[in-house]
């Protein structure tokens, strides 16, 4: 799982990152910007002896890194608790202007 509490929190800011980004990931290329844009700081990856953001991305549980159709490396998160919250959403009824207005 994680090596301290630390690597906990810098998982879970990850995480908060790629879902505010979409459904379809966040671009590896962008998770540092949108991670220091939270923060304040860059993703400390060399603190956990990791010598690239991806290489720590990889050696965190439910992050992935896949290849778009352009190849381009697209950063997901894929857990349990996710997918759970994902299917959910999916089955909600569609928004219509009839939904929206106040009576």
């Amino acid at each position: 799982m994680y090596s301290t509490n630390e690597e906990k929190e810098i998982a879970s800011i990850i995480v908060s990152c790629i879902t505010s980004y979409g459904q379809n990931g966040i671009p590896l290329n962008e998770i540092q910007e949108e991670f220091e844009f939270l923060c304040g700081y860059p993703i400390p990856y060399k603190k956990f002896g990791c010598e690239s953001v991806k290489s720590f991305l990889i050696t965190l549980p439910h992050i992935y890194i896949l290849k778009d159709e352009f190849n381009n490396d697209i950063v997901i998160e894929q857990s349990p608790k996710s997918t759970h919250i994902k299917n959910m959403i999916k089955k909600q009824k569609p928004r219509t202007k009839e939904n929206l207005i106040i009576h």
